[in-house]
């Protein structure tokens, strides 16, 4: 949170956090010999900006934004709990569903040789034939069907004539 009102006190401690670190400076001098910004090192510099930089290795930055007066910190962390409080609990996320390997006879049997009938795998994703009669459990990849749809309707093997 940026520092908005720039009437700074001696004593006064701000705050930054820099790759996952968090930093102090400690506000310093009077109105005579102007304000100075000590870092946790013990180095004191001229400006907020200066101070970050050093916090940064060198990278220039602006301090008044950089730095958060410990005091606004610790009341909008305190502000951040009580809404976390408040707020509903997510609903539990439900199990995984269950991948259900599904056969289906297709609808466009168009290609399909004769006394043969074309189904579908869900689960390998590819088309096989069977015999007409033939009972159908499963893919010949052995994917074992849950569900046979055979109650897809008979769709001509040839196309119709107009």
């Amino acid at each position: 949170m940026a520092i908005e009102n720039r009437n700074l006190q001696a004593g006064e401690i701000l705050v930054a956090t820099y790759k996952k670190v968090e930093h102090r400076v400690l506000v310093v001098g009077d109105d005579e010999t102007g304000l100075g910004f000590e870092l946790d090192n013990g180095t004191i510099y001229k400006s907020l900006s200066s101070a970050g930089s050093a916090v940064m290795g060198g990278t220039a930055c602006n301090g008044w934004r950089f730095w958060t007066r410990e005091s606004d910190r610790t009341a909008q962390a305190e502000a951040k709990a009580g809404e976390k409080a408040e707020a509903e609990p997510k609903p539990k996320r439900s199990p995984k569903s269950k991948v259900v390997t599904v056969v289906r006879k297709m609808k466009v049997q168009t290609g399909t040789p004769e006394g043969q009938v074309k189904y579908f795998c869900s689960s390998c994703q590819k088309p096989f034939f069977v015999e007409k009669d033939a009972e159908v459990t499963g893919c010949p990849d052995g994917h074992a069907s849950e569900q046979v749809d055979d109650l897809a309707p008979a769709a001509q093997t040839e196309p119709a004539a107009k």
